[in-house]
């Protein structure tokens, strides 16, 4: 079942439930889906509920982030995520913290860029670039 399916199958049991809280935030997620587009792949609907996630962390909504966090991947560990990155400097031959920006770029490239935590990446990067 597709991660926007099972948004869908939630709210309906949240409703039946009678968990308002829940049900408002199903509601969120699937208006936030419909901005992105009628039938969103998994990955694009991944990308938004970590949005919605870092959010919910930057807010400190503890529900929220549990609540997002159940359709999230685990993310790539930091020992994973450092050999990515020095591959990038590596392969490019990169120095100096004026490459930071190749090397986030590069990360977004990658097909699993849905799954790098965007803040970890940044320190790693400046503490190898230093």
């Amino acid at each position: 079942m597709k991660i926007q399916e099972q948004i869908k199958e939630e709210m309906k049991s949240s409703m039946k439930a009678r968990n308002t809280e829940k049900t408002s935030l199903m509601r969120v997620v699937l208006g936030e889906f419909s901005r992105e587009g009628k039938e969103l792949t998994d990955i694009q609907a991944l990308k938004v509920i970590k949005k919605m996630r870092d959010n919910a962390i930057e807010l400190k909504n503890e529900f929220e982030e549990d609540e997002l966090n159940k359709y999230l991947p685990k993310m790539i560990e930091p020992k994973e995520l450092r050999k990515m990155i020095e591959y990038i400097i590596e392969l490019k031959e990169l120095k100096g913290m004026q490459s930071m920006g190749i090397i986030m770029s590069e990360l977004s490239k990658s097909k699993e860029s849905y799954l790098i935590d965007k803040k970890s990446a940044s320190e790693i990067v400046k503490e190898l670039l230093v």
